[in-house]
This record gives structure tokens, C-alpha cells and sequence, in this order.
């Protein structure tokens, strides 16, 4: 989990393949996006209004090789 952002909106941290600090098995595994403005609204994936550093796209894949 991230909510570390830099000025444009983009996470400044990654995922080192760990999880609860031991290495995660060689896998696909999926990701998921939410996010609340820095004036409490909430984005709701349909509206990028003037925020336009975020993608309408929430979640994805991720495939973990070793």
C-alpha cells in the first residue's frame, strides 16, 4: 500500500515483491486503485474533472517473476 504521491499524482513508492515482508510466490497478481482528493472528494473512476493525472482505468495485473 502506497500513499506516498509526488507532485503530478504518481505513486513515488513501488512494491518490492513482498509481502508482509517475505518474498511472494512467482505469480499474476491483480491490482486495485482508490483514491480520495486532497479536498476529500472521491474519486469515482468516471470523472477525471480537473485532476487529470489519473486514468479512468482501477485495476489491473502484475506478474511477479523470479
Amino acid at each position: 500500500e502506497s500513499k506516498l504521491l509526488d507532485e503530478k499524482g504518481s505513486p513515488v513508492e513501488s512494491w518490492d515483491g513482498t509481502n508482509k515482508g517475505s518474498p511472494a510466490q512467482q505469480d499474476v497478481y491483480i491490482w486495485r486503485v482508490q483514491a480520495v482528493y486532497r479536498d476529500g472528494s472521491i474519486w469515482n473512476n468516471t470523472d477525471i474533472g480537473e485532476h487529470q493525472f489519473l486514468t479512468e482505468q482501477v485495476w489491473g495485473t502484475i506478474t511477479l517473476i523470479r
